[in-house]
């Protein structure tokens, strides 16, 4: 294959890895990038015994509401394209605070209020 057909069919492949995410990020990308670093930062203080084993079951068990009650509360509020692009890039905690900061207040409180309540 000639370097020419070679850098053709990649600029092909990179823009059809694009095409569809001009709206940004999904709310499921959210939650699903919330609960990957939720399970990754408890399976690290498990693994440094900085929690008990029923804690660490507690917690997990909880992730995956916790999860559903951010996707919900992206749906419902409407979050921006950039809310969400950040928060399913972010690449750990820190990052994830960030962009939860960097949200309109009126969406970080509607999202606490969401976390706080079982179903809304």
């Amino acid at each position: 294959m000639s370097p020419r057909t070679l850098a053709f069919l990649l600029t092909l492949a990179l823009a059809a890895c694009g095409k569809g995410k001009k709206d940004g990020a999904s709310c499921e990308e959210v939650g699903a990038r919330f609960l990957a670093l939720a399970h990754a930062q408890v399976d690290s203080a498990a693994r440094a015994g900085d929690v008990e084993p029923e804690l660490e079951t507690a917690v997990e068990s909880h992730l995956p509401a916790m999860r559903d009650s951010m996707v919900r509360a992206c749906k419902e509020d409407g979050w921006s394209k950039e809310t969400r692009d950040c928060f399913a890039a972010a690449a750990d905690d820190t990052k994830m605070t960030s962009c939860y900061q960097a949200m309109p207040a009126e969406q970080r409180a509607l999202l606490e209020k969401a976390s706080s309540s079982p179903k809304r």
